[in-house]
């Protein structure tokens, strides 16, 4: 193990199951909207309108999501500890 590997980290946080599956979702969700904008599909047409209040709809979600998984996640002193014990046991 390197010499970074074992310094114990400055902060350790952590996420919640629920808001995992959220950051999940939203990565699969931003997928897809890059996928359905990409080159030579319906929406890359010079002619293709998106309107404002869709996108002000889709600004808005993500800003929810992002929101409610920033919000359930913590910082967590017991994990850092662990990690600590277990950087000095390997």
């Amino acid at each position: 193990m390197t010499d970074a590997a074992r310094e114990t980290p400055a902060a350790v946080f952590a996420i919640p199951e629920h808001a995992l599956l959220e950051l999940v979702q939203l990565l699969h969700h931003l997928k897809l909207q890059a996928w359905l904008m990409d080159t030579g599909t319906s929406a890359s047409r010079p002619d293709a309108h998106l309107r404002p209040d869709a996108m002000a709809w889709w600004f808005a979600t993500l800003h929810r999501d992002i929101e409610r998984i920033v919000d359930a996640t913590y910082y967590s002193a017991t994990l850092a500890a662990e990690f600590a014990q277990a950087s000095e046991r390997a």
